[in-house]
């Protein structure tokens, strides 16, 4: 029997002118301020970050931050607007993992952000320490916008002290709901009041479709003002109470079901953000697929030989290379489940089949409402340039355009022809 390929995983022409206009026009947003020019690092190989701003009172303010570094050096610096050159509070600690931590768990710290400010942003700093990798990203705070994104926190899973971070559970998790209202490290002798304050959950069970290529209009962004044909059920529950993931899907938390601003939760069936299901597997190779051979895999008896042969076509049967290939294509997917997980699964975002076609950006800006991405040139090609638009549920819409298509056509072709760079 043929042993398969496939293991679970823990250019260009020139711009046309108008092209080039609208992306000149674009990136004007991100030039004239200091902090807007600063070149990112919120996407590391291999040092997983994720953070949270929550409002606890009208004054106070605070990040919560986690990372699977085991000795790092966290820096923050505030600035109260994007022209600033000087900070208005700076933070910098060294923190470790404490020995009786299991393993598994990320180390997580809550640091006060010392502004009254209505407006401000902040510049975040992890260096491990053990192998010198470094996350950096920007994160602007508007406290007149959005204000249930940081209100409700949520704790879990399993019921612990921890602050959920991630937008993602396993199935059965024990979460619990919390107000600005509520202390955020005080967990006994709430008052009655904060006790009974009402959370609002929708679940919904709906396959959401994974996005297409960049130049193709790809529909309404999801909204769930919207959500009213969808099937879902409603759950109430109170600060007292303990919530039970039982089932998959999207799962949306609200303190006022009459408006529109939540957080999301997913839970999946497979062993989420890795790729172990077969299905999801050859479903998330739509991207480099065409339609015959996606058919021919999805309805083949031996499925998994199938996809074997797809990627095999792809190296002309030099099965070392397929395996590389296969493993820097998985690998891209499970990063994206990662970090880009909204309403639905991260490689089926916008920013998901960004990365998982071209790779980690060269270059990554963020202003308020976008994060800009470069892919620098390379073999005599030109810079490919996408935009993001971020709306108030921490969702981001690629900015569709025509010319993108040149770009999308030629990095495929190269997947298609075992010619992407596997380091």
């Amino acid at each position: 029997m043929q042993r398969s390929l496939l293991k679970p995983f823990k250019s260009f022409e020139r711009i046309s002118m108008i092209g080039l206009l609208l992306s000149l026009m674009v990136m004007g947003c991100f030039t004239p301020n200091r902090l807007q020019r600063r070149q990112l690092l919120p996407y590391p190989n291999n040092l997983e970050v994720h953070h949270k701003i929550y409002q606890l009172t009208p004054t106070k303010t605070v990040l919560a931050i986690e990372t699977n570094a085991r000795l790092f050096r966290l820096s923050i610096q505030g600035y109260s607007e994007e022209v600033s050159k000087e900070p208005i509070f700076d933070f910098t600690e060294v923190l470790s993992k404490s020995e009786d931590q299991p393993a598994a768990d990320l180390v997580q710290k809550i640091v006060h952000l010392p502004t009254m400010l209505q407006e401000f942003a902040i510049d975040v700093i992890i260096a491990d320490l053990e192998t010198n990798e470094v996350f950096h990203d920007l994160i602007y705070i508007n406290k007149n916008e959005n204000e249930c994104q940081r209100s409700i926190r949520i704790y879990g899973a399993n019921g612990s002290d921890r602050l959920l971070l991630r937008k993602y559970v396993p199935k059965g998790s024990t979460l619990r709901f919390e107000g600005s209202d509520q202390n955020i490290n005080e967990n006994s002798n709430q008052s009655s009041n904060q006790a009974q304050q009402k959370f609002y959950i929708r679940h919904f069970q709906t396959a959401f479709k994974a996005a297409k290529p960049p130049h193709l209009y790809d529909g309404t962004p999801f909204d769930i003002a919207n959500t009213g044909n969808l099937p879902q059920n409603l759950y109430e529950v109170t600060a007292a109470t303990n919530f039970v993931i039982k089932e998959a899907g999207l799962y949306y938390v609200q303190t006022d079901t009459a408006s529109t601003c939540g957080i999301y939760i997913n839970c999946f069936d497979f062993d989420f953000p890795t790729l172990t299901n077969l299905d999801q597997l050859t479903e998330s190779t739509r991207y480099i697929t065409r339609n015959s051979e996606y058919i021919k895999v999805t309805r083949s008896i031996e499925k998994k030989l199938a996809l074997d042969e797809f990627w095999l076509e792809r190296t002309k049967n030099d099965k070392v290379r397929a395996k590389e290939l296969i493993k820097t294509y998985y690998n891209r997917v499970q990063y994206a489940n990662t970090y880009f997980t909204t309403y639905k699964e991260g490689w089926k975002t916008d920013r998901g089949i960004i990365y998982i076609i071209f790779g980690k950006p060269n270059r990554i800006q963020k202003s308020t409402t976008r994060e800009y991405w470069e892919y620098s040139n390379g073999q005599g090609r030109e810079s490919a340039p996408f935009y993001f638009l971020a709306d108030a549920n921490g969702q981001y819409s690629l900015q569709r355009l025509p010319y993108l298509e040149k770009y999308w056509k030629a990095q495929v072709y190269e997947w298609r022809k075992g010619l992407v760079s596997t380091n």
